[in-house]
């Protein structure tokens, strides 16, 4: 019961081969048992043991994934590999095993252009035995055997080892070749008949004797290939971040990044960070459990003791203490760090105009701080590029002034009176002027009559 609820939490991808403990660590050899002898689909069981090997984790931990494959033995050929068999050479097999560093995304295997190719490859032969025909004696013994290994990155020759360093761009279509030579020398014995017991009137009898006769070289070739294909994923990250205004000690900035895959940005007492992915295990090429990352899509933004506003790849966030500012940011495969500062002398902004409240089509005459430096300037749908005063006609529906600098703002909320209300509120009351006046005469006539 217990592994089915966990089962549930998991997310689940089809696999094709059954779970293998091989190559796990003791404590997780035992829950892998576990699992293994539980009822759970293969699936669900292949699931629960990708999260005991690496828990899911919003970093990309390749040190490990190194160590974990690279202590692998191999021996028999992995799920996926083609045996091949020719004369004295049986059973060869060659497996491209991983790419290091690299992640699964998008059902594409990603790489950051330089790391690590691992190959794996085995075989074995059969040495003759026994007479050949026609032989007294046949001698079977080894003269050459060479399995050689050969690494291309996009068609050029890169290595010729199981472990070769790479580095390429772009598409990075990996081929690794295997050429297994086995030489045997066979030496051939006859039998020569001479004459044993010879007399004066010939041979009186024969005898054999099975004597070298000649060596024979015999070979066995076996080639094979794989291949395995790659996306570079180097981004080219863009991270800007400036103090754009202060007011009652709170510091206000703008982080402009772009392109990344996760960031933190700290300060003494606070931070802001986000994540675009989780990553965790898949296990394949069973029984060995290689190790591969899967890079999955999930945004995940958090903040302490800081707000902030975003839009359009910028957050403008606001922080009371902008000491020790540093700024992190990574891709799948590579990290960054920046020290930054939001301090800097902000100039007084103000809006300052000649009264707060206008007519419609009233001039509004505004003054501006700083003095002597150029602002842009809106009311309603106009914008004026202007320096220490502008102008503008007052309209209805339109109450608000607004002036940036750079990517500061500050406003200033004004009254433009509304025509048709005050018409309304005008008529409303002559009107009822007169209709007080009309009962006032009604009563003082009728109260004479009374």
């Amino acid at each position: 019961m217990k592994w089915a609820i966990i089962a549930i939490m998991l997310l689940l991808v089809p696999v094709a081969f059954g779970i293998s403990c091989n190559n796990l660590d003791a404590e997780i050899t035992m829950q892998c048992n576990e699992i293994k002898s539980s009822t759970l689909a293969e699936p669900e069981k292949q699931h629960l043991l990708n999260g005991l090997a690496y828990p899911a984790s919003s970093s990309a931990n390749h040190s490990l994934v190194y160590d974990w494959n690279t202590k692998i033995q191999f021996n028999e050929a992995p799920e996926g590999a083609q045996k091949a068999s020719n004369g004295y050479i049986k059973d060869a097999w060659l497996k491209t095993i991983a790419v290091m560093p690299s992640v699964i995304s998008k059902d594409r295997l990603l790489a950051p252009g330089i790391g690590t190719i691992q190959n794996a490859y085995n075989y074995r032969v059969e040495m003759p035995s026994g007479t050949d025909s026609g032989d007294c004696r046949t001698e079977f013994s080894i003269r050459r055997e060479q399995a050689s290994l050969y690494v291309f990155l996009n068609g050029n020759p890169i290595g010729t080892s199981i472990l070769t360093e790479y580095q390429g761009s772009g598409i990075l279509n990996f081929k690794t070749a295997l050429s297994i030579i086995y030489e045997i020398e066979a030496k051939h014995y006859k039998n020569f008949r001479y004459c044993c017991r010879p007399s004066r009137r010939g041979c009186n009898g024969y005898c054999d004797d099975c004597r070298y006769d000649n060596t024979e070289v015999r070979s066995s070739t076996v080639n094979i290939e794989d291949v395995k294909i790659a996306y570079q994923h180097w981004p080219v990250i863009k991270a800007n971040i400036r103090g754009i205004d202060k007011y009652r000690e709170t510091y206000v900035g703008i982080l402009n990044i772009s392109n990344f895959d996760s960031f933190r940005l700290d300060f003494e007492n606070s931070s802001l960070s986000q994540s675009n992915y989780y990553y965790d295990a898949e296990l394949s090429l069973q029984p060995y459990n290689v190790m591969t990352l899967k890079a999955n899509n999930f945004s995940s933004k958090k903040s302490e003791n800081i707000n902030y506003q975003f839009a359009d790849s910028i957050y403008k966030f606001y922080v009371a203490n902008p000491d020790k500012c540093k700024l992190k940011y990574s891709s799948h495969f590579s990290s960054w760090e920046q020290d930054c500062s939001l301090k800097f002398d902000f100039p007084e902004m103000s809006i300052e105009t000649d009264k707060n409240q206008y007519n419609p089509k009233e001039p509004i005459s505004i003054k501006l701080e700083p003095k002597n430096t150029l602002v842009k300037v809106r009311y309603g749908n106009e914008e004026k590029s202007a320096q220490n005063e502008v102008q503008f006609e007052a309209k209805k529906n339109n109450n608000k002034i607004t002036v940036s600098l750079n990517d500061r703002e500050i406003e200033k909320v004004i009254h433009v009176k509304n025509e048709d209300t005050w018409d309304f509120a005008l008529n409303f009351g002559v009107f009822s002027s007169v209709i007080y006046a009309f009962y006032f005469a009604i009563k003082k006539s009728w109260g004479a009559l009374l």
